[in-house]
C-alpha cells in the first residue's frame, strides 16, 4: 500500500544520505533525453518497429503471424499480448540474424540531446540500473555500460567496487544480452541474473524507480515489480511519478500487492530535474578516497560481514571493534572494505587510515608506522606518539591496526596499555585484525568479530570474479576448491595461477604435484603468499616447541582427531591445544573434533616431518577406536559413525605405516564396516596378506583371506570370493580355529545361494552349524538358521522360511545383534509380500529400516527401500514406487551391489512396462540382465527374460514373447521358484489366448493357478481368473465370465491392485456391452478408466475409450463414436499395440460404412487386415473378414470375404464361429 508523499520523501533522502539505494531508470529517462526520438518514447512504439522491420525482410510474410503483423501500438493490448509479440519478434530476429542489425538501427544513431536529467541523478551519488538497451547514460556520465552477461563486472558493481550503468534487460552493442519478451526474460531468471539480483543488488539496496510509465503498458516494469513482490520484502521501494497519476497508481498498486511508496516529483514531466536536483542537494558530500588507503579488494562472499562492522562504526560509541581468524582467512581484505564503504565515507571523510603491524616488533615501531601511515612528518617537539594522539583527537577518525597480533605477541602489555589510551581519545574508532580465536587481555571490552569461513558457493564465485567465467563450468573446479578448503587466501592465490591454464585439469594436476608451490605469488608478501602468512601463525610466540611438535602429528591427520581422543593420548598437554585453537592454526567444530585446514596442512606437511614420539600415540589411539568400533558395528548405535570419522585418518595410516600385527588385526576388524559403507580396504587387505604369509602368521592371514573374500562377494565377484575363502578355510584348520572355518563354510553357502544353488547352499550351511553350536557362537547359528530360512523362501516354502526366521531372531536380540534383527524382519516381510500381504509386510520393513540405519548398514538400507517400493508398484502407487527405487539405485552402487542395482533397474522397467512406455522398460530390462549374468543369479536373469517376453506380448510380437517365456520357465524351475513358474504358464497362456488356441491357453491358466495357491500369491489367482473368465467371454460364455471376473475383483481389491481391478471392470464392462446392456457397460467403462489414467496405463485407458466408442457405435451416435476411436488410436500407437490400433481402424471403418463411405471403410478395413495378419490374431481376421462382407457392393466380393473368414477360423479349429456366423456354406 502507497503511503503519504511527505513521509516517503523523507524515507527517500534517508536511504540516499546512506548511499542505500539504487535507481533504476525506465525508457521515460531516455525519451526526455533523446527527445526527438520517437521510438523509445514507449514498449508499444519500439516494438511496432520491429514488427515493421521484420516484415520488410521476411521473404514470406506468412512466417511472421497475423496477430503480430497487424499489431497497433496506440491500442490497448495487454501485458500478456505484448509479452507475446516481443517473443515473436525477437524469435525471428534471432532466427533469420538480423537482431544486431535491428539494435543497430534503432539505437546507433541515437544521441543526447538534453543532459539535465541524466546529470541530475548522477548528482545523487548511488549506483545506476536501467531496462533501457540504449548508451545515453554511458554517452552523458562517461561511465562505461554493463550488462547481466558482464560476470565479473558485474560482481565488482554490485560490490561497490566499480562504477558503470547496469542494463538490467541487456545494452544494444550485446545482442545475445537483450531481453525482449516473456522467453527470454525466463532464460534470464535461469541463468547468472537470478542469484545476482536477489542475493546482492535487490536485496542489499533499496529501489527507487524513475521514468516508468503506465504499468499495465511497460514489461519491463511490470516484470521487476513482480520479482520484487516474492523476494524484496525486507527492502523499500520507491516510484518517482507526476502528481496527476498518484491516485491511480495507488490503487494499481494496492491490487496488485506491491508495496511501493509513491512520490510526486510535479504536475509535469518538466518537474523531474528540478526535483532531483533539490534530492541532490540535501545529500552529504561522499569525500575522496585517503591517499594512503591501500587499494579495495573484492569481497566476495562477504557482503553481510562488512555491513555489520560498517553498521557498528557509524553507531555513536567508541567501543574498539576485533575482527578475528585464522591466517588466510580474508580479515584484512573485510577491513579494507570496511574502510571504503560509502557510510564510512561520509562519518570519516578523508581520516580513514590502515596501519600494518605484522613487522611491527616494538613501541617505537608502531608510532613510527602509524605516523606514516597518517602522513605526518617527525617532529623536534613532540615524539611520535604525542604527534598521532594530537592528530586524532582533531576530527572523527577510523583508524585501523592490521595484524595486531604481532605487536601483542613482542611486547603486550605496552601494545594494549597503547590501545587503551587511544580508545580514550572521543573522536576515535579503533579496529584491530588479529590472527587468533579470541583477543588477549581483559582491561579492554572489544567487540569481537569473527570472519566465517566461505561456503563453496562463496569461494566459487570469488574464483570466477577473478578469471572470468571461462572455468564456469570446469568439472575439476569443484575438487579443486575443495583441495583447498575454500580458504580465500588460497582460492585467490589458485585464480592467479589458472589465468594461464586453458582448462583446471593442468591445474589440478600441479597441485597434486606442487601442492602450495603454486599458492607462492611473491615469496615475502603474507597477501600473495600462504606459506609465508601461515609461518608467522606457526612461529608465534603463543606457541610452545611442545605446541608446534603437537601441531606437526595433528597435520599428518588428514581429518583431524576429537579432542576427547586427543586429550587421552596426550593427558598432559591441555594446553597446548589451547593454544593452537588460538591462533587458529586448527579448529574446533560443533561435535568437538580437531581439523587443520587442507592448506595449512599442506604447508606444514612439506616443511616438516612429525616427531614419532608425538605421532605414534596418536596412531595407535585412531586404530584402537576404529578396530574396537568396527568390532561392534552389527551391534552397537553409533559405532559405524566413529569408524567412519575416522576413515580418512585410517587410509593415511595404512598407506604410510609399517604393518605390524597389531595393525593387521585392526585392519581385519573393519571388514563389516567396508560392507556397510561400500569403502572398501582391498589394496590394505592384499598387502596384509602378503605380509602375514612371508612372515607365517597363519591366523591373521586366514582373517585377512576371508576379509577379501567378503569384499569380492560384496563386489558381486563369486569367483574370486570362492577363492578367497576356499584359501582362508584350510588356515583356520590349521591353528584349530573353529570359528574361522564355520565362517567360512557360511560365506562358501552365501555365494552358492546368490549363483542360485541351493542345494550346494544348504550344505555348506548344515556343514556350518554345528560348528557355530560346538563354539558356542549364538551369532553364527542365527546367521545360519537366517541363510537356510532364505533358500526355503526362495523354494516357495514359506512356512519352513518362516520357521527359521524365527528361530534365528531371538538368538540375535540375545547376542544383542542389530544387524541381524533387522535382516530377520526384512525376510519376514519378504514372506509376508509374497503372501500378498502389503500391511504386515510394510510394517516388517518400517521395523528393518531405522535398525539398518542405526547401524550404518547401507546394504539392508537399500534393500529396504526396494522392498518398500516392490509394495507400493503392487499398490499402483507408481511415483511412490520410483521415489523408493532410485533412492534405493545410487545405495546399491555405492556399496558396489551389482544385484541390488540390477533388481532396482529391474522394478524401474516393471514401473515403465505399466505406464505403456516399452522403450524405457527394455533399457531397463537389459540394463539389468547382464547384471543378473555377471553375478550368475539365475532368478534375476529368468525374470528380466520373463519381462522382455511381456513386452514383445504387448507390442504383438508372439513369437518373441514365446521365446522369451521358455527360456525363463526352465531356470524357474532350476532354481526351485514356483511363482516364477507359475507367472511363465501364465503369460504363456495369455499368447496362446491371443492366437486364439482357447483350449491350449485354459491349460496354462489352470497349471498356473494352483501354483499361485500354493505359494499365497492372491496377485497371480486373481491374473488366472480374470485370464479364465477372458477365455469363457471369447466363447460367448457369458455367465461363466462374470464368475471369474467376480472371483477375482475382490482379489484385486485385498492386495490394493488398481489395475487388475480397472481390468476386472472392463471385462464385466465388454460382458453387458455384449448383453446389449449399453447403460451398465458405460458404467464399468467409466469406472475403469479413471483406474488406469491413475496408475499411468495408456493400453487399459485405449481400451476404454475404444469400448465407449463401440457403445456409442451402437448407439448410432457416430460422432462420439469416432471421437472415442481417434482418441484410443494414438494410445495404442504409443504402446505399440498393433491389435488395437488394428481394432480401433475397423471400427472407424464401420463407421465410415454407416455414413455411406464405402471407399474410406474399404481403405480402413484394408489397413485392419494387414494388421491383424501381422501380429497373427486368427480370431480378429476372421471377425474382420466377415464384417467386411456385410459392406461388400456385390455378392462375388461378398462371397470372397465370407470365404476368407470361414478359412481363417477353421484352420484354428474356431469352427463354433463359423457356425455363429452362418458361413458353414461359404467358399462353395
Amino acid at each position: 500500500m502507497s503511503t503519504s508523499t511527505a513521509q516517503s520523501i523523507d524515507d527517500l533522502l534517508q536511504v540516499l544520505q546512506k548511499g542505500e539505494a539504487i535507481v533504476i531508470a525506465g525508457t521515460g529517462v531516455s525519451a526526455s533525453v533523446a527527445c526527438s526520438n520517437k521510438l523509445i518514447r514507449s514498449w508499444s512504439l519500439l516494438l511496432k518497429h520491429g514488427i515493421d522491420f521484420c516484415c520488410s525482410h521476411a521473404q514470406d510474410i506468412n512466417e511472421i503471424s497475423e496477430s503480430c503483423r497487424t499489431f497497433d501500438a496506440t491500442s490497448s493490448a495487454s501485458l500478456d499480448e505484448l509479452l507475446a509479440i516481443g517473443d515473436e519478434v525477437q524469435q525471428y530476429l534471432i532466427k533469420n540474424n538480423l537482431m544486431e542489425r535491428w539494435l543497430e538501427v534503432v539505437f546507433a544513431g541515437l544521441s543526447p540531446e538534453d543532459q539535465r536529467l541524466i546529470r541530475a541523478l548522477e548528482k545523487l551519488k548511488v549506483p545506476i540500473a536501467t531496462t533501457n538497451y540504449d548508451r545515453l547514460f554511458e554517452d552523458i556520465t562517461g561511465l562505461p555500460g554493463i550488462s547481466w552477461r558482464d560476470t565479473a563486472k558485474l560482481h565488482r558493481f554490485l560490490n561497490g567496487q566499480e562504477q558503470a550503468i547496469l542494463h538490467l534487460h541487456g545494452h544494444f552493442r550485446d545482442p545475445n544480452s537483450i531481453i525482449l519478451g516473456k522467453r527470454s526474460y525466463d532464460e534470464l531468471l535461469e541463468q547468472e541474473f537470478a542469484l545476482f539480483a536477489e542475493k546482492s543488488l535487490f536485496s542489499r539496496y533499496n529501489v527507487i524507480f524513475i521514468g516508468f510509465g503506465d504499468s499495465t503498458k511497460d514489461p519491463n516494469f511490470s516484470r521487476l515489480l513482480t520479482w520484487s513482490r516474492a523476494h524484496l520484502s525486507a527492502t523499500q521501494v520507491f516510484r518517482v511519478v507526476r502528481q496527476s497519476e498518484l491516485d491511480k497508481l495507488r490503487e494499481e498498486h494496492q491490487t496488485l500487492g506491491y508495496n511501493i511508496q509513491l512520490i510526486s516529483y510535479g504536475a509535469d514531466y518538466s518537474d523531474l530535474t528540478p526535483f532531483l536536483e533539490r534530492l541532490a542537494y540535501q545529500l552529504p558530500v561522499v569525500p575522496p578516497i585517503p591517499k594512503n588507503l591501500p587499494a579495495v579488494p573484492d569481497n566476495i562472499g562477504r557482503g553481510e560481514l562488512i555491513e555489520t562492522v560498517v553498521d557498528k562504526l557509524v553507531r555513536p560509541g567508541n567501543k574498539p571493534i576485533g575482527l578475528l581468524g585464522g591466517a588466510g582467512i580474508g580479515k584484512s581484505n573485510t577491513i579494507l572494505n570496511v574502510l571504503y564503504h560509502r557510510k564510512t565515507a561520509i562519518q570519516f571523510g578523508e581520516q580513514r587510515y590502515f596501519v600494518r603491524c605484522e613487522a611491527v616488533t616494538t613501541s617505537d615501531l608502531l608510532w613510527s608506522q602509524t605516523l606514516d601511515t597518517l602522513g605526518l612528518q617527525p617532529s623536534r617537539d613532540l615524539s611520535p606518539q604525542q604527534q598521532v594522539e594530537h592528530f586524532l583527537v582533531e576530527q572523527p577518525t577510523l583508524l585501523v591496526f592490521d595484524n595486531a597480533e604481532t605487536p601483542w605477541e613482542r611486547f603486550g602489555p605496552v601494545f594494549e596499555s597503547i590501545l587503551g589510551r587511544l580508545k580514550s581519545l572521543t573522536n576515535l574508532r579503533l579496529v584491530v585484525t588479529y590472527r587468533g580465536k579470541a583477543i588477549p587481555g581483559t582491561r579492554i571490552g572489544w567487540d569481537s568479530i569473527t570472519v566465517p569461513a566461505l561456503t563453496e558457493e562463496q569461494s566459487r564465485a570469488l574464483f570466477l570474479n577473478l578469471t572470468g567465467e571461462v572455468f564456469a563450468n570446469d568439472p575439476a573446479l569443484p575438487r579443486l576448491l575443495r583441495a583447498v578448503d575454500y580458504l580465500p587466501l588460497a582460492v585467490t592465490l589458485l585464480a592467479e595461477r589458472a589465468k594461464d591454464e586453458q582448462r583446471l585439469a593442468a591445474l589440478e594436476q600441479k597441485w597434486e604435484q606442487r601442492k602450495t608451490d603454486l599458492l607462492k605469488l611473491d615469496p615475502a608478501n603474507k597477501d600473495l603468499n600462504l606459506e609465508v602468512s601461515i609461518l608467522l601463525s606457526f612461529d608465534s610466540p603463543r606457541l610452545s616447541d611442545t605446541g608446534r611438535e603437537l601441531f606437526k602429528a595433528l597435520c599428518w591427520l588428514p581429518d583431524g582427531i576429537q579432542r576427547a581422543d586427543w586429550e587421552s593420548a596426550f593427558p598432559d598437554y591441555e594446553d597446548d591445544l589451547n593454544a593452537l585453537l588460538r591462533v587458529v592454526l586448527a579448529e574446533e567444530d560443533s561435535i568437538g573434533r580437531v581439523r587443520v585446514l587442507a592448506p595449512i596442512r599442506e604447508v606444514i606437511n612439506r616443511k616438516f616431518s612429525p616427531d614419532p614420539l608425538w605421532l605414534e600415540p596418536t596412531v595407535r589411539k585412531i586404530v584402537n577406536i576404529a578396530a574396537e568400533s568396527g568390532r561392534q558395528v552389527s551391534f552397537q548405535e553409533g559405532a559405524f559413525t566413529r569408524v567412519q570419522a575416522e576413515w580418512l585418518n585410517l587410509n593415511q595410516i595404512f598407506s604410510k605405516c609399517d604393518y605390524t600385527e597389531w595393525l593387521i588385526d585392526a585392519l581385519t576388524d573393519l571388514t563389516l564396516f567396508s560392507s556397510f559403507s561400500g569403502l572398501y580396504l582391498t589394496n590394505f587387505l592384499t598387502k596384509a596378506a602378503q605380509i602375514t604369509k612371508t612372515n607365517q602368521w597363519q591366523q591373521l592371514q586366514a582373517n585377512c583371506l576371508r576379509s577379501l573374500g567378503g569384499v569380492a562377494f560384496l563386489q558381486s565377484d563369486n569367483a574370486r570370493a570362492i577363492t578367497y575363502y576356499e584359501q582362508a578355510q584350510p588356515l583356520y584348520e590349521q591353528v584349530g580355529d573353529l570359528l574361522g572355518k564355520a565362517n567360512c563354510l557360511r560365506s562358501l553357502g552365501d555365494v552358492a545361494f546368490r549363483q542360485s544353488d541351493n542345494a550346494r547352499a544348504i550344505t555348506y550351511y548344515e556343514q556350518a552349524q554345528p560348528l557355530y553350536e560346538q563354539v558356542g557362537d549364538l551369532l553364527g547359528k542365527a546367521n545360519c538358521l537366517k541363510s537356510l530360512g532364505d533358500v526355503a523362501f526362495r523354494q516357495s516354502d514359506n512356512a519352513r522360511a518362516i520357521t527359521y526366521y524365527e528361530q534365528a531372531q531371538p538368538l540375535y536380540e540375545q547376542v544383542g545383534d542389530l544387524l541381524g534383527k533387522a535382516n530377520c524382519l526384512k525376510s519376514l516381510g519378504d514372506v509376508a509380500f509374497l503372501q500378498s500381504d502389503n500391511a504386515r509386510a510394510i510394517t516388517y520393513y518400517e521395523q528393518a529400516q531405522p535398525l539398518y540405519e542405526q547401524v550404518g548398514d547401507l546394504l539392508g538400507k537399500a534393500n529396504c527401500l526396494k522392498s518398500l517400493g516392490d509394495v507400493a508398484f503392487r499398490q499402483s502407487d507408481n511415483a511412490r514406487a520410483i521415489t523408493y527405487y532410485e533412492q534405493a539405485q545410487p545405495l546399491y552402487e555405492q556399496v558396489g551391489d551389482l544385484l541390488g542395482k540390477a533388481n532396482c533397474l529391474k522394478s524401474l522397467g516393471d514401473v515403465a512396462f505399466r505406464q505403456s512406455d516399452n522403450a524405457r522398460a527394455i533399457t531397463y530390462y537389459e540394463q539389468a540382465q547382464p547384471l543378473y549374468e555377471q553375478v550368475g543369479d539365475l532368478l534375476g536373469k529368468a525374470n528380466c527374460l520373463r519381462s522382455l517376453g511381456d513386452v514383445a506380448f504387448r507390442q504383438s510380437d508372439n513369437a518373441r514373447a514365446i521365446t522369451y517365456y521358455e527360456q525363463a520357465q526352465p531356470l524357474y524351475e532350476q532354481v526351485g521358484d514356483l511363482l516364477g513358474k507359475a507367472n511363465c504358464l501364465k503369460s504363456l497362456g495369455d499368447v496362446a489366448f491371443l492366437q486364439s488356441d482357447n483350449a491350449r491357453a485354459i491349460t496354462y491358466y489352470e497349471q498356473a493357478q494352483p501354483l499361485y495357491e500354493q505359494v499365497g500369491d492372491l496377485l497371480g489367482k486373481a491374473n488366472c481368473l480374470k485370464s479364465l473368465g477372458d477365455v469363457a467371454f471369447l466363447q460367448s460364455d457369458n455367465a461363466r465370465a462374470i464368475t471369474y471376473y467376480e472371483q477375482a475383483q475382490p482379489l484385486y481389491e485385498q492386495v490394493g491392485d488398481l489395475l487388475g481391478k480397472a481390468n476386472c471392470l472392463k471385462s464385466l464392462g465388454d460382458v453387458a456391452f455384449r448383453q446389449s446392456d449399453n447403460a451398465r457397460a458405460i458404467t464399468y467403462y467409466e469406472q475403469a478408466q479413471p483406474l488406469y489414467e491413475q496408475v499411468g496405463d495408456l493400453l487399459g485407458k485405449a481400451n476404454c475409450l475404444k469400448s465407449l466408442g463401440d457403445v456409442a457405435f451402437l448407439q448410432s451416435d457416430n460422432a462420439r463414436a469416432i471421437t472415442y476411436y481417434e482418441q484410443a488410436q494414438p494410445l495404442y500407437e504409443q504402446v505399440g499395440d498393433l491389435l488395437g490400433k488394428a481394432n480401433c481402424l475397423k471400427s472407424l471403418g464401420d463407421v465410415a460404412f454407416r455414413q455411406s463411405d464405402s471407399g474410406g471403410g474399404d481403405k480402413l478395413y484394408e489397413v485392419a487386415i494387414r494388421l491383424y495378419n501381422q501380429i497373427n490374431d486368427h480370431y480378429s481376421l476372421g471377425r474382420a473378414y466377415y464384417y467386411w462382407s456385410l459392406y461388400a457392393s456385390d455378392d462375388t466380393i461378398r462371397q470372397e470375404r465370407r470365404c476368407k473368414a470361414k478359412t481363417v477360423w477353421e484352420g484354428v479349429n474356431m469352427h463354433y464361429l463359423v457356425e455363429q456366423t452362418g458361413l458353414t456354406d461359404a467358399c462353395q
